[in-house]
């Protein structure tokens, strides 16, 4: 995995939304279980959408970036 000062690494899974800390290297949950399995996952600016398997598409947006 690469982390530098500019580039912010995110994951989505069942459990939630999740970023990597570049300082230690662990991962942060930023958002709550998601309604359903994800399928796809894409970021613009500060909004966060979510493909899920059953359920449309999950828009989160994050304001502390």
């Amino acid at each position: 995995m690469f982390f530098s000062r500019l580039t912010t690494v995110y994951g989505a899974c069942d459990s939630g939304i999740y970023a990597a800390d570049k300082q230690t290297h662990a991962w942060k949950q930023i958002a709550a279980e998601l309604p359903h399995p994800a399928t796809a996952f894409a970021v613009e600016g500060r909004t966060f959408y979510i493909g899920t398997q059953q359920n449309g598409v999950f828009r989160f947006q994050r304001d502390n970036l």
